[in-house]
């Protein structure tokens, strides 16, 4: 349902190149299902997780933007749906050995179907 976004990512000059690097480094992909504040649509986010050596003093982990897309759903319920149709479309355009985590407002999604 959604390969012609993953196309159109992977097409972008800046987002195309940097998500082919995070996949050619083995980096575990996350969808970051988003909202800048109302009255905006959701937006996604195609991102890796950075290290974070503070982690260890209950710091969250930082993730790093590859592309983003924006207006990508309406609401809250559409997250799961959306993000495993990206999910599913970035797997088979990169031959990805795992699905994307989801996320929602940069952190896990507590009932994402992806959870690894």
């Amino acid at each position: 349902m959604l390969e012609p976004l993953a196309e159109k990512i992977g097409a972008h000059p800046r987002y195309g190149p940097a998500l082919a690097e995070a996949v050619a480094q083995g980096a575990p992909l996350i969808l970051n299902y988003h909202t800048h504040g109302a009255p905006e649509d959701f937006c996604v986010s195609v991102c890796t997780r950075a290290p974070n050596p503070l982690q260890i003093l209950g710091q969250g982990e930082e993730l790093i933007e590859l592309a983003h897309v924006k207006s990508f759903g309406r609401t809250l319920e559409d997250c799961v749906p959306l993000c495993v149709a990206l999910g599913e479309a970035l797997a088979a355009r990169y031959r990805l050995a795992q699905l994307p985590g989801i996320y929602l407002n940069g952190r896990p999604y507590p009932a994402s179907p992806l959870r690894s």
